[in-house]
């Protein structure tokens, strides 16, 4: 366990409400029991509780290895250590990211694409592994502005880009369980809330736009004082497209946000209520808590992520802990989740109470707060079997048992096949975290400049083009000559240099300009991290050519060097010498968990299948059984890639020597137990019919079990 992880449990368990808290909501239920005349479940088994908290905190089933050092173990506090540890593992970023990708609606196809959703995801996944505070990642969320190079968290808005009102309506139901879309277009009919409310509400944030250049318009002022300049008609268009070619160099995804408080929201042409007038322009106020009325547009934004995010707003605090409950539990305090009225009953109001004042008493660190319930009896007890219906109260005698999600199911299965399951597309990583680095300091240097300053670079730029256009039109002439004259080997020859001077430009400046000044800012150097743990610095100045891209042949002899380095490590822990088994063991890694995946996956993937959401709706994922789901299980490629010397099972299972031995393996790698008695002596006689086609049965049968397929 690394130091850091350590320190962090240090301060968990010596938090001072940290035991009073979780005895809290264990006495809160069982008062709620007594009254009800309700009794709780049974203490989970180790392996019970072993498999959940591996499929809750990280997603996945734990590997053979983990399952039996826990199993092992005698440590009374191993229940504890374990949660911490995987709280605080890449696991947890992994499995956790998919809940809020489906809440958050992230998709890899839509809002922006390749130039803003990579940034996005990258927020996303840096903020559960930095444990960010809840308030502070939904307060970035809301009021992110520039690019996305800059700032990932700009891909929440830029996911409902041209639709100001529907982005309110979506950030209303997602952080304060509040269903406004209805008031929309008419006042709500099911709720208190009229069209004006909505309006009112969709003032404070309809100044978001999504189509401004926001680091380009930092040098508007030298674009104007070229236009003062005294010079003639002929030098001052060089000059200006000299400095369009400076602009030009500086990395930008032209994909950004700002916020223009000056845009608000108008009522439509046929608004028919007496309260206001068709066309007229609204202005911000809240819906509930504290009254925003604002005297000062400008401050129309933050006033309404300050009134999102205060622990004193009724909803923001119940809807994240109430998420946070289901997610664990499997049933919510308040059901749906994201649909609070004002006759909204929770099931359990004691509880719930105590768990905001939890979730505001530790400043909204999810992480503590997880590891309260997981560490309380009621997690810890075995799942509740029974059906609840919609409008029936549960008393949480125990979790309720649940059927894995697509991603779960998946996870668990790359688990099976790839020895470092928590490694993701690393080497796709790196290219997005040069790119992000190469942004930053161009934009560190060079936005740096006063106006004077680009105006010089500008006129630098301005004599290279007129040496360049020189030289073109010395080489049109000679080109005309050439083809005049037949000389086909020299019209290749002037073409392939008058094609050269069309990208010399770019990379001249990029070299003379843009480099030095990396060099001068001190920006140069990049830290590259390795799935091993190593770093590696390299010059900016060497990684990105001198077109102003990565220079891929350099990163790949890079990555392909560690590659080597850290797979043969994985050689020599695995005890493999055969060329064929590191071909299989090097393949083996290419299967990665769901969350390095696109998101979501293509239509036809084995997590589609399984149900995973088409991240159009919020949290619209399917947990049910379906027709493509047996298919997928009886003729999938996906557990065949098992029993395939690829999988780091089928390799681990090949060293068990008796088939008792590989029976064993078999369960505690699947299942996360032991075969019983009787499971053990059924499946050792159906050996002696089946010979070696039983241990391949066995692996179909648990694979295919209810055992394997819910969490219990």
């Amino acid at each position: 366990m690394k130091c850091s992880s350590v320190i962090v449990i240090f301060l968990f368990l010596s938090h001072p409400s940290y035991s009073k808290s979780t005895s809290s909501i264990d006495d809160i239920l069982a008062a709620s029991r007594g009254s009800n005349q309700t009794q709780p479940i049974p203490r989970a088994s180790d392996e019970v509780f072993l498999r959940r908290i591996y499929l809750d905190v990280t997603g996945r089933i734990p590997a053979f290895e983990e399952a039996r050092i826990f199993l092992e173990s005698n440590d009374p506090d191993k229940r504890s250590q374990l949660i911490d540890e995987l709280l605080y593992s890449e696991g947890y970023v992994n499995h956790f990211f998919h809940f809020w990708a489906d809440i958050l609606r992230i998709h890899s196809r839509q809002g922006g694409g390749k130039s803003v959703t990579p940034y996005y995801v990258q927020f996303v996944r840096d903020s559960l592994r930095e444990n960010t505070p809840y308030d502070e990642f939904v307060y970035t969320l809301v009021t992110a502005q520039g690019e996305a190079s800059v700032n990932g968290a700009i891909g929440y808005t830029y996911r409902d880009k041209g639709m100001p009102l529907d982005h309110l309506a979506n950030t209303m139901r997602i952080f304060t369980g509040t269903r406004l879309v209805c008031a929309q277009c008419h006042n709500h009919p099911f709720d208190k809330w009229t069209q004006m409310d909505f309006y009112q509400m969709a003032a404070f944030t309809y100044g978001m736009d999504v189509n401004n250049r926001s680091f380009r318009t930092k040098f508007t002022e030298a674009q104007r004082s070229i236009a003062k300049l005294n010079m003639n008609p002929q030098e001052k268009s060089a000059l200006q497209g000299a400095f369009r070619d400076v602009m030009r160099g500086i990395p930008t995804s032209s994909r950004a946000v700002s916020y223009d408080s000056g845009k608000l929201p108008k009522l439509p042409h046929d608004y028919k209520y007496d309260d206001g007038d068709p066309r007229q322009k609204i202005h911000p106020t809240s819906l509930f808590g504290e009254d925003y009325q604002l005297q000062n547009p400008a401050q129309g934004l933050l006033a309404f992520a300050d009134w999102l995010c205060s622990p004193d707003n009724p909803r923001f605090t119940t809807v994240v802990v109430n998420r946070l409950w289901k997610k664990v539990m499997g049933r919510g305090l308040i059901e749906p989740v994201d649909e609070i009225v004002d006759l909204t009953e929770a099931s359990h109001p004691e509880l719930l109470a105590a768990l905001e004042r939890l979730m505001v008493e530790g400043n909204y660190d999810m992480k503590v707060f997880l590891k309260m319930i997981f560490n309380s009896k009621v997690y810890q007890r075995e799942a509740c079997r029974q059906e609840i219906a919609p409008e029936e109260k549960y008393h949480f005698p125990g979790p309720l048992l649940r059927r894995m999600s697509a991603e779960q199911i998946w996870d668990s299965v790359v688990t099976l096949i790839n020895p470092s399951p928590e490694t993701g597309d690393w080497k796709k990583y790196q290219e997005i975290e040069i790119e992000l680095a190469h942004g930053r300091a161009i934009r560190d240097t060079i936005g740096s400049f006063e106006a004077e300053g680009v105006l010089g670079l500008a006129k630098a730029v301005a004599s290279l083009r007129a040496y360049l256009g020189n030289r073109k039109s010395e080489l049109t002439k000679q080109l005309n000559a050439a083809r005049k004259a037949r000389d086909n080997q020299k019209v290749a020859e002037l073409s392939a240099e008058f094609k050269h001077l069309q990208t010399r430009q770019r990379q001249t400046i990029h070299h003379l300009i843009y480099q030095p000044e990396l060099r001068v800012g001190k920006t140069d150097e990049l830290m590259l991290s390795f799935p091993n743990g190593d770093s590696e610095a390299v010059l900016m100045t060497d990684i990105i050519s001198s077109k102003g891209r990565i220079n891929v042949a350099l990163l790949r002899k890079l990555q392909t060097r560690k590659e080597a380095e850290i797979l043969e490590q994985g050689f020599k822990e695995e005890g493999i010498d055969d060329r064929a088994e590191k071909r299989n063991y090097l393949a083996s890694t290419k299967i990665i968990r769901a969350a390095h995946l696109g998101s979501p996956a293509p239509i036809g993937h084995f997590l589609r299948a399984f149900g995973q959401s088409d991240r159009i709706l919020i949290e619209n994922a399917v947990t049910g059984p379906a027709v493509p789901q047996k298919l997928e299980m009886m003729n999938g490629t996906t557990f065949g890639e098992l029993a395939t010397g690829n999988s780091v099972f089928a390799r681990k299972l090949k060293k068990q020597n008796s088939i008792e031995d590989k029976i064993d393996f078999i369960f505690l790698s699947l299942l996360s137990r032991y075969p019983s008695v009787r499971e053990q002596k059924w499946i050792v006689a159906l050996k002696q019919d089946r010979g070696e086609n039983a241990v391949e049965d066995l692996i179909f049968a648990l694979l295919n079990s209810t055992e394997f397929l819910f969490v219990k």
